[in-house]
């Protein structure tokens, strides 16, 4: 560019400025530059008016001063444009630098009384450092647009396949919770704004979806529980009938267990499941009552027997130990014994009768060992009765549910067995006959408290549902750590059950 004397005329300096092309920082127009000069020859002329100074005169000291200001104002604003930084990384760097190129760009324009071609020298740095910015924030925009890209990339299969499994839920607080979770990590993601917000929108849309269908839902559900309560409470009043008025305790038991496992099936109103659980409870409750009535009727009725017994079992075993009709002996004595069956009497009364009268059996067949002959016939006749005896008690197995009859019935035997006259080798056979017996009715006992240890099992598992369907719905921290402890503890007593059901397994 032509370079201009400092000193030429104001109106020379105050020609139109040409505009860098391309830039993007304001500049004063031709029509702002020569209003102020008109403004500063009016002032001028005001000055000269009120003093009554000569024009040429004034002209040159307003010349003069304003140049020098101007000239101070031009050198310190290229130390200015000089320390202008143009390797920039952050964008609020670059904003703030272009911001400050700008202002600067403005000053030098209006210093009208500096060359032009001096003035459009560091404008021209200004412009250049600018398109250097101007090239870094291009850079970092497509850096920042390719990270968003990316991260598109990355979040957008995410938020589709939430999105699709919105569509048909089969947990609904689960869902729920994937969409809150989903909202978040959008909150947390960097994305375009359209993006983001689109994303958002559909988010929004699946959370109105569902609840339309988790309402429809909770109708039919509300339709079910009712038409399931209004069926099963006849049941449970009927079942609660039969056990309250049967004498049988185990069927009343079973026919109340039979129930509770229908209600477990059913879906129902927590307050209905505790209202029918809890009428099935108290006749439970009234059975258990009904037979401890009974024991200690049975309990007292004991002593009673015991005591008209035990004299009987007395004069037995006298007569048996001093006589030598060793056959009226074997036959009282298994009267006796009979006598012993017959009686109600607790289980250690009736081992301490039948023991004596064992021991009294062994002593006898001491006493007959002399007469092998007899003895010989005497065993075979004693073999053939008992292997009847043996055969019946353990078939019985088969044929009844009371464990305590099976029981009592094979010690009979086995006592029997352990005190009539036999061979060794028959006393084995039976031996060996009557073990079968009990094994068989060690897996009937067993089978019966696996299932009572099943159905405390199941009790237990609804309970445990319960707490934690309670958990989640209780804000309290303290209350619901009280919850949590006793879902840990109800869940090492199914444990501990389950262990016990699989050693019975074994």
């Amino acid at each position: 560019m032509p370079v201009n004397d400092m000193t030429d005329s104001i109106n020379e300096n105050v020609n139109p400025e040409q505009v860098q092309p391309g830039s993007d920082m304001p500049e004063k127009t031709n029509e702002e530059t020569i209003n102020e000069v008109s403004e500063i020859t009016e002032s001028e002329e005001t000055q000269v008016v009120t003093e009554a100074i000569p024009k040429e005169k004034i002209e040159l000291q307003v010349n003069e001063e304003a140049l020098k200001e101007q000239i101070q104002l031009f050198d310190s604003l290229k130390k200015e444009v000089e320390a202008l930084k143009s390797d920039l990384s952050s964008m609020e760097d670059i904003k703030h630098e272009r911001k400050n190129m700008a202002e600067l760009k403005e000053k030098l324009l209006s210093l009208f009384l500096i060359s032009k071609s001096e003035r459009d020298e560091y404008v021209d740095i200004i412009q250049s450092k600018f398109e250097v910015l101007k090239e870094s924030s291009d850079k970092i925009k497509n850096e920042i647009n390719a990270k968003l890209d990316e991260n598109l990339k990355q979040i957008e299969p995410k938020v589709l396949e939430v999105l699709k499994e919105a569509e048909n839920p089969e947990n609904f607080s689960e869902i729920r919770k994937k969409l809150i979770d989903l909202q978040s990590e959008l909150k947390e993601y960097e994305l375009h704004r359209d993006r983001k917000d689109d994303f958002f929108s559909l988010v929004q849309k699946a959370f109105e979806s569902l609840n339309e269908k988790q309402d429809l839902e909770r109708e039919k559900y509300e339709m079910e529980i009712s038409e399931n309560y209004l069926s099963i409470k006849p049941k449970v009043a009927e079942a609660i009938k039969f056990a309250v008025q049967t004498d049988n305790y185990n069927q009343a038991r079973e026919k109340l267990i039979e129930c509770q496992n229908e209600l477990k099936k059913l879906k129902l109103k927590k307050d209905h499941l505790d209202e029918l659980f809890g009428l099935i409870r108290k006749a439970f409750e009234n059975v258990n009552h009904k037979q401890d009535l009974e024991r200690e009727e049975l309990k007292e009725k004991s002593v009673e027997s015991y005591n008209e017994i035990k004299p009987l079992v007395s004069e037995a075993i006298v007569f048996a130990d001093t006589t030598d009709d060793y056959e009226s002996a074997r036959k009282r004595l298994i009267e006796t014994q009979k006598a012993i069956k017959e009686k109600v009497l607790t289980r250690n009364q009736r081992d301490e009768l039948y023991g004596a009268v064992r021991e009294v059996f062994n002593r006898l067949n001491e006493k007959q060992d002399s007469n092998r002959g007899e003895f010989l016939e005497e065993c075979n006749e004693n073999y053939a009765k008992l292997e009847v005896s043996v055969n019946e008690a353990c078939a019985y197995i088969d044929f009844t549910n009371d464990l305590n009859d099976i029981r009592e019935g094979l010690i009979a035997v086995q006592d029997e067995v352990k005190i009539v006259k036999l061979t060794r080798t028959q006393r084995n056979e039976l031996f060996k006959r009557i073990r079968v017996g009990f094994g068989n009715f060690d897996v009937k006992r067993n089978e019966f408290i696996k299932s009572r240890k099943k159905y405390k099992k199941e009790h237990l598992e609804e309970k445990l549902e319960a707490k934690i369907e309670k958990v989640e719905q209780v804000e309290d921290i303290s209350v619901k750590d009280k919850i949590q402890n006793e879902i840990k503890e109800t869940q090492a007593k199914i444990e501990n059950i389950e262990s016990e059901i699989n050693k019975l397994e074994e």
